[in-house]
């Protein structure tokens, strides 16, 4: 097999192509290489990275699927997902207590909200500001595992990021939807293991208003926002 410029190895022609594809997939998976929320690549550009054909690839994806190991949402793509996050059967006992059409509909809000406030905080943060920032993604490491402090912490990351903007209405259309962010945010961080996914997304924006990078902070938003609708597909209550 031939190594390709982004990492993947080109695989030549020979029997079980899709076994050879699915176990590289899994590598870059279990090595890190391809981390959870990271968006995949489309078919056509898998194609041609592995070396072989869409319906190759489009069967190596779907037993990935089956496997909880990558989630897929029509319109938004393909994610690597972490199954214990399905672990004991949670989409078929534990619905979160949210429909996906609210959930839809206060991402939009929060999306227009925290992206705005986050451009503001490039720009006008100080180092207090920041600081509040850094003390809430701390609460959140400190209370994993529990869900009402944590959550709380985690509302507070983003509320300590809409304040950072100095913008006395943003802040007070969020501070307005605190209750309905708050219930959305305990729903998401009910699903296993989503403490660790939520810190890590956190933790790079949070490097990223330092950096005074808003490209890269809007980034991790609109990824982060796209990976959430992805995976709690299932487990929306109808």
């Amino acid at each position: 097999m031939i190594l390709a410029a982004n990492g993947i190895r080109r695989i030549e022609k020979g029997p079980k192509l899709v076994d050879s594809v699915i176990e590289q997939m899994r590598r870059m998976i279990d090595e890190s290489v391809w981390k959870e929320g990271d968006k995949i690549a489309s078919e056509n550009q898998l194609a041609a990275d592995f070396n072989v054909s869409r319906i190759v690839v489009r069967e190596a994806l779907q037993n990935l699927r089956a496997m909880n190991l990558i989630v897929t949402r029509q319109g938004l793509g393909s994610f690597v997902c972490n199954p214990n996050n399905f672990a004991n059967n949670f989409e078929e006992i534990n619905k979160l207590e949210i429909s996906e059409d609210d959930f839809q509909s206060l991402s939009e809000l929060r999306l227009c909200v925290e992206k705005r406030a986050a451009f503001l905080s490039v720009e006008l943060a100080t180092d207090d500001d920041l600081r509040e920032v850094r003390n809430a993604l701390q609460s959140m490491q400190d209370n994993i595992g529990d869900l009402d402090k944590f959550t709380s912490a985690d509302f507070m990351f983003h509320m300590s990021i809409v304040e950072a903007g100095h913008s006395k209405f943003l802040s007070k259309v969020y501070q307005g939807c605190r209750n309905e962010i708050y219930f959305a945010l305990r729903e998401m961080n009910r699903v296993p293991e989503s403490h660790t996914f939520a810190i890590t997304s956190h933790t790079r924006i949070y490097n990223a208003l330092v950096a005074r990078d808003y490209n890269e902070t809007s980034k991790i938003y609109k990824d982060t926002f796209e990976f959430n609708r992805a995976r709690y597909k299932k487990l929306f209550r109808n």
